[in-house]
């Protein structure tokens, strides 16, 4: 059966069917030293990775199955994280943004076989991915992070059994109490039709999960990357939906995660982050965990529901299964999640409804089990499943669900933008930064090669131009000059095959601020106490520091950075919630602080309602600054009685010291004063994420590094000292590396001189 298949699929690819896009021969080739019986090893030619990293649409020939066996794969590039998606660590500092990882995934089938599914993810860590074709799945694995083994391929539809120790893992999705609607295996919903669904999700982890990357956060969060890029491509195949992740967060420090099983695990998750994530906008919310909880676990269904679209996957290995013989019982980690996910989406377990009875020991149906089946308990292992939803699942289950769910509708057809390296928060002022834009189809239309532009408003006017185009439908942007501090707005476009004009975003612009960073002299996330005090001449309602409680009587749900903790007037649930100010002001005032440094600027979040009670919309939540110390205090802003952010909310403001003082000093204060005055409102406020900062402008010429007014070998020097380094200043492109595109832009820079 193997040998007849690989026949066919090399006829398939010596015939002569149209190509997609520009053809590349595959970096991966054979290592025959390091191969055995079971696995192909291979060898990842540099060039060839690098030709694949700039590549949006593309042909590749001559990929290895086995010794003598190759096809071509059709590959579109996909991206898994959104233009906006926030990366975080949390360290013993805090939290801190994350770099997207260097991974570059690609999604399609093998070619003149349209009901193949091909995903591979390639990365410094390795090459991750699965083919199925013809009914075998190939496995493309390079093992456990920071073992120095080589990348193997392998056919795990033919892999003889107990090479891989197979992990029993189970579901415990069945236990539930609270699942969101029985199973009823008579039910019948509608036939499959054309819909398009678009599902964002948000990632959750545990120590555990980057303990399997030996601390390595890039590793970690590539590896996040690939799985739910693999979890995207099999539920684009089977339903029409994108995934998309939106937010994600690593623990460097201890974490709050402590429950021993999977549901046990899954409810901590869910109330953790009801009473401090809500401002997190997403679809579903999943935990990756590097513990041993049995399994995983998920609400059926949960997409769109508040309350329970939370999943949960445990006994995670940190890489597609690779046969090792030793005594390790591995997962397949993207059968866990899709699995998981399966059950958000509205699938049940296929032995609920009659498709096959493997978890009652019947595995006649083997090798032809499905994601929601546990088939992978029957001899095989997983060996046992395929990537792929069984029809039923589909048409009887998700659809349903998913035509029903208000939040999850898509498009299905047009072009997507995606942004390999990400959207800046910052851009040069210089107009030196540049971002990578690959445009793609989607549905029936395709993209029109070379028409891709950008379109801006900078402080010295808006204006478009064509973007570089470096291959078909891949673009470079160069973000034009912009006085240091403005907000620069701009967006993408390029035309279909329809003739149409496709945007990026559909509505408004990305914004980013012109300058080369922030320079911060204060930052309080309010998880401890930095100096601040409180006065009051309210009988209740002072500020206090903590969780919010959320009460839903006009206060927080949940802090606004996500830290946890915020100031809040009150912040308790006693007396049936009733812990508004009340008769008086309370004023929440800060430590001295220093906003000397040139540029100064003062940010922070609030939060303030006043719409309930006897005198609603009457009372105001001041702030003031001081100069001085607080011996005299200035209104920076005055809020309410009446207005669109009087009414709850959290926003955040920034506002220029010097705007409002001559020259700040290092005397500053900040206070926040809440009242209930008259007849009496339910006042509630809070305040999170305070930060003092200045903009850093950068040189007034980017090449001149030491910033003398003169472009010469000190210069080169200094660039490739930071180079050698690894400095930031030196990652000239900003994707994140340091490599031969960041020497040759800054000899560009060079080349083009100094005004």
């Amino acid at each position: 059966m193997q040998r007849s298949l690989f026949g066919c699929l090399a006829v398939i690819a010596g015939t002569s069917i149209a190509l997609g896009g520009p053809q590349i021969s595959s970096p991966l080739s054979v290592d025959a030293a390091k191969s055995n019986a079971v696995m192909t090893a291979l060898t990842l030619d540099e060039a060839g990775y690098q030709l694949l990293r700039r590549a949006g649409s593309v042909t590749l020939t001559d990929f290895v199955l086995a010794p003598g066996a190759t096809v071509a794969l059709e590959l579109t590039r996909r991206e898994v994280f959104s233009a906006d998606a926030r990366l975080v660590s949390v360290t013993d500092q805090g939290e801190v943004e994350m770099p997207r990882p260097d991974v570059t995934l690609f999604g399609g089938n093998v070619l003149g076989e349209d009901d193949s599914t091909v995903f591979l993810a390639f990365s410094p860590f390795g090459v991750e991915g699965f083919i199925e074709s013809m009914g075998q799945t190939w496995i493309i694995s390079s093992g456990p992070f920071d073992q120095d083994l080589p990348i193997g391929i392998y056919n795990l539809t033919t892999l003889p059994d107990g090479v891989i120790n197979w992990a029993q893992w189970e579901c415990a999705a069945g236990q539930l109490e609270q699942n969101a609607r029985p199973i009823d295996p008579q039910e019948h919903g509608a036939a499959r039709g054309t819909d398009c669904f678009h599902i964002e999700w948000a990632v959750e982890t545990d120590q555990e999960y980057l303990g399997l990357f030996g601390g390595n956060q890039a590793a970690a969060n590539t590896y996040m990357a690939t799985l739910f890029g693999a979890v995207g491509e099999i539920y684009m195949r089977d339903f029409n939906a994108e995934v998309e992740v939106v937010w994600s967060r690593l623990w460097t420090t201890i974490d709050p995660w402590d429950q021993g099983g999977s549901s046990d695990q899954l409810y901590q998750f869910q109330q953790y982050w009801e009473a401090n994530m809500e401002g997190v906008a997403r679809d579903l919310t999943h935990f990756l965990s590097g513990r041993g909880l049995g399994g995983g676990v998920a609400w059926l269904p949960g997409v769109c529901d508040d309350t329970y679209n939370y999943g949960l996957s445990g006994n995670l290995n940190g890489f597609f299964p690779y046969p090792i013989q030793n005594n390790n019982a591995q997962n397949w980690d993207l059968m866990v999640v899709a699995h998981e996910g399966g059950h958000n989406v509205g699938a049940p377990h296929t032995h609920d409804h009659g498709v096959d009875n493997c978890a009652g020991g019947d595995c006649s149906v083997t090798p032809f089990g499905t994601i929601m089946s546990y088939c992978h308990l029957c001899p095989g292992g997983l060996a046992n499943v395929l990537m792929e939803f069984h029809p039923d699942s589909i048409n009887i289950y998700i659809l349903p669900t998913m035509n029903s769910a208000d939040c999850v509708a898509g498009t299905c057809d047009g072009l997507d933008f995606t942004y390999p390296n990400g959207l800046p928060t910052f851009v040069s002022p210089d107009g030196t930064t540049m971002i990578d834009v690959v445009v793609t189809g989607v549905g029936a239309v395709t993209p029109t090669p070379g028409t891709g532009m950008l379109h801006y408003q900078t402080s010295n006017g808006a204006g478009s131009a064509a973007m570089n185009q470096t291959s078909p439908n891949v673009y470079e942007a160069t973000i034009p000059a912009s006085d240091c501090g403005s907000i620069v707005s701009y967006s993408f476009s390029a035309q279909g095959s329809d003739a149409q004009t496709y945007s990026d975003p559909n509505n408004g612009d990305y914004e980013a601020t012109a300058a080369e960073g922030v320079s911060i002299t204060f930052a309080d996330d309010c998880e401890v106490d930095l100096g601040w005090t409180v006065s009051s001449s309210a009988t209740d309602g002072q500020w206090n520091r903590g969780v919010p409680v959320n009460c839903d009587r006009g206060d927080p749900p949940a802090d606004y950075d996500g830290s946890g903790q915020a100031y809040l007037t009150d912040n308790s649930s006693a007396n049936q919630c009733n812990s508004d100010v009340d008769s008086g002001s309370t004023t929440l005032t800060s430590p001295t602080l220093d906003a000397s440094m040139a540029g100064a600027h003062i940010a922070y979040a609030r939060w303030y309602s006043n719409t309930a009670g006897a005198a609603p919309n009457e009372d105001i939540f001041v702030v003031e600054v001081s100069n001085d110390n607080g011996a005299n205090w200035t209104n920076l802003e005055t809020v309410g009685p009446t207005g669109s952010e009087a009414s709850g909310g959290w926003f955040y403001k920034t506002f220029r010291i010097a705007d409002v003082f001559a020259t700040p000093s290092n005397q500053f204060r900040i206070r926040f004063i809440a009242s209930d005055t008259g007849s009496g409102s339910v006042v509630e406020a809070g305040v999170d994420a305070i930060q003092i900062f200045a903009y850093d402008c950068g040189a007034a010429c980017a090449a001149d590094r030491n910033g003398d007014g003169t472009l010469d070998f000190f210069d080169v020097q200094d660039f490739l000292n930071d180079f050698a380094a690894q400095d930031a200043s030196a990652d000239i492109n900003l994707d994140g590396q340091w490599n031969f595109f960041d020497a040759q832009a800054y000899l560009g820079l060079f080349a083009a001189g100094c005004p």
